[in-house]
């Protein structure tokens, strides 16, 4: 009887001369229970760059059992690592499926079972006592747990040194006799897998790569994976492949921009209609926007800065930092129109004493951001890409709202009344109709 300490021990850790070098698996015959080191219900193979990801997985119902699902995994992972080797601008090609330690299959012998009086769950059990043991009692010792076992013995020594010293154990007949656990199963010999990686509940393989991003970047990578994938698809039936890693997150991050930007643009919207009493002059001022987004473009052309995600978010964040200078231009002229002044000199006012403070305090933004964007004190590539943006986007917006917002705010004040005339004249005959 042994004495363990209760703690886990895993397949091949060293904590136990069974389980050194060897891995052990049990099939309890046809119909009966089965114990293996492999379960497997779909397969996946994951082929991922570290900026890109790919997975090639199980399709459909499968008609297979689990040794042809794996091996067939397996060749796809090999086929398909081999191919991303030879795209350009992949480097240090690796995949996760790590060669694991032999394991010893014992399935039992039904006609050898029926020979001995033994059912299959007692020749389980019979294994269980001859390798792990049973716990049969717990104790405690200076409050550590403490799991009593009972072992069945070792034949010709009191250690097993050899997996194969399993097979000349002693078992007890029910009538009496003895036996060995050999003469009970059929033994086989195959290598497992160094770890079992699922990913939505199926069996995964993952290849990962880095890239050369002056060679190839992750889109084209993955178009290129998506382009060989179809040539050797036919040879594999039962998988698919999706996309993943840094291409997904991209594409998650561009569909909540834009969301954000249409919130941001409603709120903006809601809260200038509050603030002018008007429907029209909202959109008017929002009309910088798209100034802005000019000047966007126009700055990454000029300082050949990549259209990122970070400079995504300075856009967004553009889009309230651009319709300040309208704001301002609007606000002064309907004062003047509230005073008493005519639609012309209203709008000659607001352009021309308006003019400083817009530009103090573009000035100012712009002399915040300026060091960022131009990398002063050190360039970033997040950030100076998104810096470089913000600036060029206001100043660009600025100065085409100087000139061009008090024009269209006079042609929008004659031509509000026009409309609103004409619509409501129509809504009459329609009604007198």
């Amino acid at each position: 009887m042994n004495s363990r300490r209760g703690r886990a021990i895993e397949p091949g850790s060293g904590g136990d001369p069974l389980c050194e070098p060897w891995i052990l698996a049990v099939d309890l015959g046809n119909g009966g229970p089965k114990v293996a080191v492999v379960s497997l219900d779909g397969e996946v193979l994951r082929v991922a760059f570290r900026p890109v990801r790919t997975r090639i997985g199980l399709d459909g119902a499968a008609t297979q059992d689990a040794v042809e699902w794996w091996t067939e995994l397996r060749a796809a992972a090999r086929e398909l690592k081999q191919a991303v080797t030879q795209i350009e601008g992949t480097r240090d090609v690796t995949d996760d499926d790590l060669p694991g330690r032999p394991q010893l299959v014992l399935q039992l012998d039904s006609e050898a079972l029926k020979s001995a009086g033994l059912d299959p769950a007692t020749a389980a059990r019979l294994i269980r006592l001859h390798t792990e043991g049973e716990i049969i009692a717990e104790t405690r010792d200076r409050g550590d747990k403490i799991e009593v076992r009972v072992r069945g013995a070792t034949a010709n020594s009191d250690r097993m040194v050899d997996i194969q010293q399993l097979l000349s154990d002693p078992v007890a007949l029910p009538g009496g006799g003895i036996t060995t656990l050999g003469a009970l199963v059929r033994t086989d010999t195959r290598s497992g897998s160094g770890g079992i990686k699922h990913y939505n509940l199926k069996r995964a393989i993952t290849i990962e790569s880095d890239l050369d991003k002056e060679r190839i970047d992750t889109v084209e990578a993955n178009a290129r994976i998506a382009e060989l994938w179809r040539t050797m698809e036919a040879r594999y039936p039962n998988t698919r492949i999706d996309f993943t890693g840094e291409l997904d997150d991209i594409n998650e991050s561009l569909d909540a921009m834009k969301m954000l930007f249409l919130l941001g643009v409603g709120l903006i919207y809601l809260i200038l209609a509050a603030q002018f009493r008007s429907y029209w002059q909202p959109l008017l001022i929002l009309l910088t926007v798209p100034m802005a987004f000019t000047g966007v473009v126009f700055g990454l052309f000029i300082t050949q800065n990549p259209l990122s995600l970070y400079t995504l978010y300075g856009v967004i964040a553009l889009t309230g930092i651009a319709v300040n200078s309208s704001i301002v231009l609007i606000d002064a002229a309907n004062a003047r129109l509230r005073a008493g002044m005519s639609l012309i000199h209203a709008t000659l006012y607001a352009a021309r004493r308006r003019v400083v403070p817009i530009l103090i305090t573009t000035a100012t933004t712009i002399g915040g951001l300026f060091s960022l964007a131009v990398g002063l004190g050190g360039k970033s590539l997040i950030w100076g890409p998104m810096a470089a943006s913000l600036v060029w986007g206001l100043l660009v917006a600025t100065t085409l709202t100087l000139f061009t917002m008090p024009t269209l705010f006079r042609l929008a004040m004659q031509l509000g009344p026009v409309l609103r005339s004409g619509i409501a004249r129509r809504l009459g005959r329609t009604a007198a109709g």
